[in-house]
Parts: structure tokens; sequence; C-alpha cells
């Protein structure tokens, strides 16, 4: 027996990550940087594997990492918008937005 056959295995793991990161993502009293790390994850979890072809827990994953990054859509609209905050964390929401936005216009995008 080796000791990855003996670890989490990735459908045990994989809910419980989008569910936190999802309410990091949406945690109005995270920091920024913190939401827009939360939600850059999301979005490599929404869109699948690259690699091999993606199996049940993938589909799963991607469906519900989309639904969160639904919810994060107002957020990142606030942050683009806010003459609060650099050009830099405004870029970097504008750009999460769009992506956002690719995957919810192209729902088979990895699966």
């Amino acid at each position: 027996m080796t000791a990855y056959s003996t670890g989490p295995k990735k459908a045990d793991v994989l809910p419980g990550l989008v569910e936190n990161l999802g309410t990091l993502a949406t945690n109005s009293a995270a920091s920024i940087f913190n939401r827009l790390e939360a939600i850059e994850i999301l979005l490599c979890l929404a869109i699948g594997p690259r690699k091999r072809p993606a199996d049940g827990i993938d589909v799963a994953t991607s469906r519900d990492a989309r639904i969160v990054l639904s919810d994060v859509v107002p957020f990142l609209v606030q942050i683009m918008t806010s003459k609060n905050n650099r050009a830099r964390v405004r870029l970097q929401a504008a750009s999460l937005a769009s992506l956002v936005g690719k995957l919810a216009s192209n729902p088979n995008h990895a699966n």
C-alpha cells in the first residue's frame, strides 16, 4: 500500500474546497486580495482538468464552482468600478469578471 492510496481522495476533498473557497470569495469581511485569490482558484476548478479527461467528480466540482462564481460577479463589478482601489486591483477584477463571463456563456467549456 502506498502513501498516495491512503491519503484523502479527490471526491472527499473537492466539494469542501469549493465550499470553503466560495465562503471566502463571498465574505465581505475578507480582504480584497484573499477574495480575488479564492476566485482565481474557483475559476481553475470550474474550467476543470486540461491534461486529462474530466471524470464525474471533476464535472460536479466544475458545476459547483460555476454556481459560486455566479455569486461573486457583483463583488467583481464593485471592485472594477471603485475609484478607491488601485488600478492593478481593478484590472485583476476586470480580468476575473471576463473569465467568469466566458464560463457563464459557454457552460460546456471544459466538460
